[in-house]
């Protein structure tokens, strides 16, 4: 999952770029309702 790798190594895997990357973590965060990658996978299981 993309959640261990920094955003450099996605945009170069998706072949998009880091800003892209980024904007779309932002995006994920503030429907979310957290702040960074490493409360994500607890939103999502709930807890």
């Amino acid at each position: 999952m993309f959640l261990s790798r920094d955003s450099h190594t996605v945009a170069r895997q998706m072949f998009v770029s880091d800003h892209s990357v980024q904007d779309h973590l932002k995006s994920v965060f503030a429907k979310t309702g957290t702040n960074n990658r490493s409360m994500l996978p607890a939103r999502a299981l709930g807890t």
